[in-house]
């Protein structure tokens, strides 16, 4: 009988360890059940937030849009794309070209012609470039306002 006695002590093993397996298996399953709650707490609270920043961003288009006739009754400035493109481009190859004072004349040509344009803001960067490259910059008289926006430069009158 010791044959019988090894047997049933490895059934008896390998029963405690199916035992083991399906409470690490409930484990799991608890953990999993936990996670999918979880993810589904985030989605619900990131498609609140989606929600909420879409319906913000509507709002302030519809605002942008019952200001806009205003504004643009009020400047008589092209709202052609292309044409605001090619200003650019051109003064930013007299840029390119080393030419500083006619880059900076077309760049405050861009900004007068285009105040609300595509590219105000780079305009206004490579026109702050082209008035630190000038190298004879007459003291005390400085560029005048700030093309497009009807303030001066700080340090000038």
């Amino acid at each position: 009988m010791p044959g019988s006695t090894a047997s049933q002590d490895g059934l008896l093993l390998l029963m405690q360890q199916q035992q083991q397996f399906e409470e690490q298996i409930q484990q799991l399953q608890g953990q999993i059940e936990e996670l999918r709650h979880e993810l589904q707490v985030m989605k619900d609270a990131e498609r609140e937030r989606y929600l909420d920043l879409d319906t913000r961003i509507n709002t302030l288009a519809e605002q942008s849009k019952t200001e806009q006739p205003e504004e643009s009754a009020d400047s008589a400035a092209p709202n052609d794309p292309e044409a605001d493109r090619d200003a650019y481009s051109a003064a930013k190859d007299k840029l390119i070209k080393r030419d500083f004072d006619a880059a900076a004349e077309a760049f405050e040509g861009y900004l007068n012609d285009f105040p609300n344009g595509q590219f105000r803001a780079h305009a206004h960067f490579w026109l702050g470039k082209v008035y630190s490259n000038l190298k004879h910059p007459e003291a005390g008289e400085g560029p005048g306002p700030v093309p497009g926006s009807g303030r001066r430069l700080p340090g000038t009158q």
